[in-house]
């Protein structure tokens, strides 16, 4: 193969990688972190001058990351804990335990989910320190709660 073939197949083939793994990784919900996602990287060590004779040094490391979790339910209309306070790079679990569906929202629209029915979830991934109080849109005056976020 030349040089030339090489040089454009090796960045096509390494971003069909990246856009692969970036996919497999996305969540169901509105968050883009998962829980215990291995993360794959390659870096590849290419020496131009010896492409005629294929030499590319490749090397590969497997790397676990791990997602802390918290959970808030929603039942009688109130969200349990009512505030919490978590690490940033936290996912926060809302299930709905509630009889009717309810749908959560940042008070500052940092954050929001579509209708959660009862039995389903939504989660969010709060990558950024600060308060964030946030409500049920359908019910705004009776539920209520905030997330803080500390390094």
């Amino acid at each position: 193969m030349s040089k030339r073939s090489l040089m454009t197949i090796l960045p096509l083939a390494l971003a069909v990688v990246l856009v692969t793994a970036a996919c497999s990784k996305q969540a169901s919900t509105n968050t883009a972190v998962t829980n215990s996602a291995n993360v794959n990287t390659a870096v590849a060590n290419t020496n131009l001058s010896n492409l005629d004779n294929a030499n590319a040094n490749t090397a590969a490391t497997n790397t676990t990351v791990t997602t802390a979790t918290e959970s808030v339910n929603m039942q009688n209309f109130a969200f349990s804990p009512q505030t919490i306070s978590v690490k940033k790079g936290t996912k926060v679990t809302w299930t709905n335990n509630d009889s009717v569906t309810h749908i959560i929202a940042g008070d500052k629209n940092e954050f929001a989910s579509s209708r959660i029915a009862p039995g389903q979830t939504f989660s969010f991934t709060f990558n950024a320190v600060g308060s964030f109080p946030y409500h049920c849109d359908i019910h705004p005056t009776m539920m209520m709660g905030t997330v803080t976020v500390t390094n």
